[in-house]
């Protein structure tokens, strides 16, 4: 789970650890990793689903966005003169 969408859609570090009840040092370290620990996407289900499938929908949509811009991106030279 991306990390930096969670915490931002929590409102910050400060609030993200609140919400777990861990320490602010913990959100940083997922922060740097861009990951959430598997206990707390579990926490996260139990306690807000809705923020869970929130986030979910933003990952689709950014999965979704990237495969159209790789669609859309020019054949590289290389590729070009090869054929």
């Amino acid at each position: 789970m991306d990390a930096q969408a969670l915490v931002q859609l929590l409102g910050g570090t400060a609030e993200t650890a609140r919400f777990f009840g861990i320490r602010q040092a913990a959100v940083s370290q997922w922060k740097q990793r861009n990951e959430v620990p598997p206990a707390r996407v579990w926490q996260l289900r139990a306690l807000r689903p809705d923020l869970l499938a929130q986030l979910e929908h933003r990952q689709v949509a950014k999965n979704e966005a990237n495969q159209d811009d790789q669609r859309t991106q020019p054949e590289s030279v290389d590729r070009v003169q090869q054929e």
